[in-house]
Order: C-alpha cells, then structure tokens, then sequence
C-alpha cells in the first residue's frame, strides 16, 4: 500500500527531477494496484505477451495509475515506477493527449521519464536502470497502421557518457535468462510495445561500447 506520505515525496521527487510544475498529491489521479495478470489484462485487450512484463501505466483515457501489487512500495526499485507514472501525469498536465500522440512523442515522453525514474535511482543510491534501450532506439520509417501501437528501431543516437554507465549497469543486473525488462507505458492514447522493443537487438552502438567499458574494467583487474 502506497501511504500518503509516500506518495507525496515521490511525486516531489517526479516534479523536482523534471522541472514540470508543481502539483498537489491530491490532484493524482486513482492508484490502484493489481496482481499481474489483472494489470496485464487492462493493458491488453488482446493478451498480448508484452503485457507480461508490465510493471505499471498511466491510463490517461481513466485517469487511473495501474501498478503491479508484486513490487514493494518500500523498494527505490519498485517505486521508482511511480516516479515514472507520476511524469507521465506531468506531462499529460502540461499537453493534454498530444504527450503521447504519435511515434516521436511517445518516444520523448519515455526517455523524459526514464531518465527521471533513474535520476531518483541515482539519488536513492541504487543501481537499477530502466528503459536503457530506448537510449539507443529510433522510430521506424514505416509505423503500423494502427494509431495505439508505435514500432521503434535500433536507432543513430550518439550516447554521452551517463547513457554508457547506466546502459552497461543495466546489462549487468539484466537477468541472464530474460531478454525483456519491465517496461511501464502509457495505455492510451499510444500503445508502446515492451515486449517487441526489447526482443530487438541492441544498436551496434551500444555493443561497441559496453565491450570497451568491459574490456577497459577487466584491463584495470589485472592491472590495478
């Protein structure tokens, strides 16, 4: 259970790291928290295999917050996906639907709240990252037809040096068997595609350059 207080701080913690304007914790939209394949089944019509991984989203269309009742409200880890939730209301605030309207906003609108669920895993002293992919991903030329889905590619993206650390701690703390990792999205208007965008391949970019922070940090164990 996510007690006010809680809820306070982190949503302080989503204004402060995103620099959008002040709201009052009472003005949040409805948090619920669901078991899994209650959340996955709201998110997913269709039961679909990304939804597996879900860990929480913001439905705007409700005005809900839908969180997994697996992750422990204590935990940076956990509820740092309501830090993440929290800027997606931000932004819903500052531009209504258009936050989400399309590709390239919906891209923008997740690397702004992955970067700040992460400033507050940094701040939290934890060394859990999320959503390091999408660093690395474009949209592609040709989007479906559908307007609730949006498709991305291994994109061009020049990563600076935060991009490298939190890409190569995020692949250390991937599990070895899982090719996803959670991802919360927005349900509506625009449907993101965890479970596909994860399954992509990594941009050659980002090999080249945890392969040289690799080699460079087992340079240095042999050679301290």
């Amino acid at each position: 259970m996510f007690d006010q207080a809680l809820l306070s701080y982190l949503l302080a913690m989503a204004v402060a790291l995103s620099g959008y304007p002040e709201m009052a914790v009472e003005d949040l939209p409805a948090i619920q928290q669901l078991p899994p394949n209650a959340l996955h089944a709201a998110a997913c019509d269709d039961g679909a295999a990304p939804c597996e991984n879900l860990a929480a989203l913001f439905d705007s269309q409700n005005q809900r917050i839908l969180i997994s009742n697996r992750l422990d409200p204590a935990d940076p880890a956990d509820n740092s996906f309501l830090v993440h939730e929290f800027v997606h209301v931000l932004q819903y605030r500052q531009l209504g639907e258009s936050y989400s309207e399309g590709c390239e906003a919906t891209l923008a609108a997740e690397r702004e709240a992955y970067r700040v669920q992460n400033a507050y895993l940094r701040r939290a002293g934890r060394l859990e990252r999320y959503g390091d992919r999408l660093t690395f991903m474009a949209c592609a030329a040709r989007q479906p037809s559908d307007p609730t889905t949006v498709v991305f590619e291994p994109g061009g993206h020049r990563p600076s040096d935060n991009d490298i650390f939190d890409a190569f701690m995020a692949t250390l703390r991937r599990p070895p068997s899982s090719a996803q990792m959670l991802l919360p999205v927005s349900a509506d208007p625009t449907w993101l595609q965890p479970g596909y965008l994860h399954q992509m391949p990594p941009g050659r970019n980002e090999w080249q350059l945890l392969q040289a922070l690799l080699q460079a940090v087992a340079a240095a164990t042999e050679n301290p």
